[in-house]
């Protein structure tokens, strides 16, 4: 038998499907619509192009679920993707219907992109760090945050051997990193940012947490802010070599 010969057909009004089944004459109520599509990752109002009705049975309970069939609207998308509720209140004589969103599955996570002059002195650390914001994205936090930190040594050791030009190269890629930062980064801004950004990620690697009251997100923050800081030092640098004195 086909899925077609299981799809129940729909029509859609705000916050409402309705289900066009002659068997099936229920409302149902949504607390909320997609509003992103998981492919392409642009806003969107998606299409409904029919729904099926499914239980998961747990060790106590049955759970039913309810997975409408959507459609990316934009016309360089036009991915097919599932929006996944579960019945909130369900009652075999009601009309009307509780659901509640609960995820969209296929999820393609996203990737970050980063300015020109990081992603030209250090592009594993682009690669490694997107490796990372993928498995954050997949909710696989407990090994995201140690990708962060690895990706955090790549682009530190990378400006320090690209960049700031230093002679003994095996010797940096040898060092521990914060002795890195401590003895080779001179801009004070970078040094005092990526060293508390490196104390973060050591607790991402580490049996026992020291900053308890931080997380991935204080982690992430301190890296973007370290990028700033480079970003903008070698953006000085440029302009100060392309207009060396006044005219």
């Amino acid at each position: 038998m086909m899925y077609e010969d299981y799809m129940i057909p729909i029509s859609i009004e705000p916050y409402r499907i309705i289900s066009r089944d002659e068997d099936d004459t229920r409302q149902l109520l949504v607390n909320k619509e997609p509003t992103k599509c998981p492919f392409c990752h642009h806003k969107i109002a998606p299409k409904y192009l029919g729904m099926f009705d499914r239980e998961i049975c747990g060790e106590k309970i049955k759970t039913q679920q309810i997975q409408v069939i959507c459609i990316c609207p934009l016309d360089d998308c036009r991915e097919l993707f599932i929006a996944n509720y579960l019945v909130k209140e369900d009652d075999d004589v009601a009309k009307e219907v509780y659901i509640e969103l609960q995820s969209v599955s296929p999820y393609i996570p996203s990737i970050r992109k980063f300015e020109t002059v990081i992603q030209k002195f250090s592009p594993e650390f682009v690669d490694i760090y997107n490796q990372s914001y993928k498995a954050e994205q997949l909710q696989l936090s407990s090994i995201s945050g140690m990708g962060y930190r690895k990706a955090l040594e790549f682009l530190i050791k990378d400006y320090l051997i690209k960049q700031v030009k230093v002679q003994n190269v095996d010797e940096i890629k040898k060092m521990l990193i914060g002795k890195c930062i401590d003895q080779y980064i001179q801009n004070d801004n970078i040094k005092q940012i990526a060293k508390r950004a490196i104390w973060l990620g050591n607790d991402e690697t580490h049996y026992e947490r020291r900053w308890i009251d931080k997380d991935i997100n204080d982690l992430k923050q301190l890296i973007d802010i370290t990028i700033y800081w480079i970003t903008m030092t070698e953006k000085t640098k440029e302009i100060l070599q392309s207009m060396p004195n006044g005219k």
